[in-house]
């Protein structure tokens, strides 16, 4: 497998990078600390306020377990009112977890170079690269493309912008409770959406196509740019994140389009961490993935670095 040596070898000025990031991001910065924003089971530990022996690695079922148990134990409330109070304290305790100045100290910045990178579609719930990158101050949410307008009250479309680049939450995030996408009955939403964000991208009247490269969804911003995924392993769970992935791909199924006009989609993974590595040939590695995560993260900072314009 040949290495990315270049970030021109990637993106162009005329279609830069989306960078899709997971909670990875978070433990490189911690270097390896198990906290609420790098373990989904240490989250739902402390939004549920008690320990679980049972563990199935996916957090989507776990959390519903979670829920009805918890629902099961009482006789007042109905599920989706002990779902309210879950993700209240979810919000509350990444809140509180993220303002500590171990998450800015080693936060690899360098990602959001605006003269390489366009869009950020983030998987997590917190804000940390936002707050960073606006010296502490949460930014609004950017306006919405009028064509979008049916989408308000959904992730869709819901964004803030930083020195011109995008960051998206397809999952939510902790400035709305009602954003986060924990429970299964959210994630159908989510894909509800992906298909009907599908067809609004692929109709003849699309008059929110992206302009200038911009992208007015986070479908958009996945499925027009050269995508990046770092800290992610892209898990069954993430149906969404596939789906969007997935139509791409169909998108530029053709032969020469496949060969001439798709843009690329690269992924830092290391098989000392995350076992065999196990994507579709269209998703590369971006490093060799017999080299560890520390390894892959000096070479991707080095990148970034020297070869920061286009």
């Amino acid at each position: 497998m040949k290495e990315i040596g270049r970030i021109s070898d990637i993106v162009s000025e005329s279609n830069k990078l989306t960078i899709l990031i997971g909670s990875g991001v978070n433990i490189h910065a911690t270097h390896g600390k198990t906290t609420v924003l790098t373990s989904w089971p240490k989250l739902l530990d402390t939004a549920f306020g008690r320990k679980s022996k049972v563990s199935s690695e996916n957090y989507i079922l776990d959390f519903e377990r979670r829920l009805v148990d918890k629902t099961s134990n009482q006789n007042e409330n109905a599920a989706n009112d002990i779902q309210n109070v879950i993700l209240k304290k979810v919000c509350e305790s990444i809140e509180k977890e993220q303002i500590k100045t171990t998450y800015s100290k080693d936060y690899p910045t360098y990602l959001f170079n605006k003269e390489i990178v366009s869009n950020v579609v983030s998987l997590n719930f917190d804000l940390i690269p936002e707050r960073i990158m606006s010296s502490g101050i949460i930014p609004k949410l950017g306006k919405k493309h009028d064509s979008l307008s049916k989408y308000k009250s959904s992730n869709v479309c819901r964004y803030r912008e930083i020195n011109g680049i995008r960051y998206w939450h397809p999952h939510g995030d902790i400035e709305s409770k009602q954003s986060l996408v924990l429970g299964m009955r959210q994630y159908i939403e989510n894909v509800k959406h992906l298909e009907d964000m599908r067809r609004f991208h692929k109709s003849k009247n699309h008059s929110a196509k992206v302009e200038n490269g911009i992208a007015n969804s986070w479908y958009e911003a996945l499925v027009n740019h050269p995508v990046l995924i770092l800290g992610a392993s892209l898990s069954d769970n993430e149906l969404d994140i596939w789906g969007a992935l997935i139509n791409r791909e169909r998108n530029f199924a053709k032969g020469i389009n496949r060969s001439e006009h798709r843009p690329p989609v690269y992924i830092m993974w290391s098989e000392c961490k995350s076992d065999k590595f196990n994507k579709p040939d269209w998703i590369k590695p971006i490093f060799q993935v017999d080299q560890s995560y520390y390894e892959q993260w000096q070479k991707l900072k080095q990148l970034f670095e020297v070869h920061g314009t286009l």
